[in-house]
């Protein structure tokens, strides 16, 4: 399958084709580089060796012609090596959230949307750099789970299940990572996508626990009604995660929500930087690309190396 095909066959709901032809021109790169988080097309050291076949490319002038497969050479009458999971330079797994916050949306389309809209993305970019890339959705419990690949045809597989999401519930955003930290090896990108609404008070300690060995990053999505409270008539304000309900005058709680919103985007962000993890503000009305532009140009800490390891 061609890049051309990869992407024709990832669009379906969540990236139309202006976008990809946008996102084509983005690179994602880790900002703290280590064995597994080197920019470029380059081949694993390991490749190999007790590792995952992948897929069948054609030979390449510069290929290791050890990986000729000479069965599938001579079927097709051209050069074909094999491709192992470990030639690809990064490992990234995008943990979506899907709790009930997460099913708000003023505009267009709920958080959620724009989240799986983003998480796709993502996916795109680093899957057109030969990265591997997995996919977590989360609310209290964990799932669905697509394993990291970097084959052709995986960016309609995380599509797929970004799809099938739905809001629902509570979250634990600590759990998540607690999950993947569990099934991973090696450096990655772990990419968190939510409100952060009821982070536990153990929040910022899993993120500096999964950031002493991974690159993380926290993707704050959020609406702009959310960000600038444009109510003006009293309404019934429903809890998105419980069954609360409150009647009140917009105009007498804008100051106080204001601030309170102002203070919890501060909080969460205070919380990523000291940890060493990425933060970034995406509103629902930003375009896909332009959020993930920002992310990776404003959103970064100036950590340059990799944490040491705790002994």
């Amino acid at each position: 399958m061609t890049r051309n095909d990869r992407r024709t066959g990832a669009t379906s709901d969540l990236l139309d084709a202006e976008t990809l032809a946008r996102l084509n021109a983005l690179r994602i790169d880790t900002r703290r580089r280590g064995s597994n988080a080197l920019m470029g097309r380059h081949a694993s050291a390991n490749h190999g060796v007790s590792i995952e076949f992948a897929e069948h490319k054609e030979y390449s002038p510069g290929d290791d012609p050890r990986h000729l497969d000479w069965r599938a050479s001579a079927r097709q009458d051209r050069l074909y090596i094999k491709r192992f999971e470990d030639e690809t330079n990064l490992k990234c797994f995008l943990l979506v959230d899907t709790s009930g916050s997460m099913g708000y949306g003023s505009g267009e389309e709920t958080k959620l949307r724009h989240a799986s809209r983003i998480a796709a993305a993502i996916a795109f970019i680093l899957l057109q750099q030969t990265d591997s890339v997995g996919l977590l959705g989360f609310a209290s419990e964990v799932g669905p789970y697509v394993p990291p690949r970097s084959r052709n045809d995986h960016l309609q597989v995380l599509s797929s299940a970004l799809l099938t999401l739905e809001p629902a519930g509570t979250t634990s955003i600590e759990g998540a990572l607690e999950h993947v930290l569990e099934r991973t090896s090696g450096r990655s990108l772990i990419v968190v996508l939510s409100d952060f609404f009821d982070a536990s008070p153990r929040f910022g300690r899993v993120v500096r626990q999964v950031a002493q060995h991974h690159e993380v990053a926290l993707l704050q999505v959020l609406d702009p009604a959310e960000q600038t409270f444009p109510f003006d008539k009293v309404t019934l304000f429903q809890a998105m995660e419980g069954p609360e309900e409150v009647l009140a005058e917009p105009r007498v709680i804008r100051a106080n929500y204001l601030r309170e919103m102002a203070l919890f985007r501060e909080r969460v962000r205070r919380e990523a930087l000291q940890a060493g993890a990425d933060y970034s503000l995406i509103s629902t009305d930003v375009p896909v690309d332009v959020a993930i532009r920002n992310w990776r140009t404003g959103g970064r800490t100036q950590q340059e190396e990799w944490p040491t390891r705790a002994v």
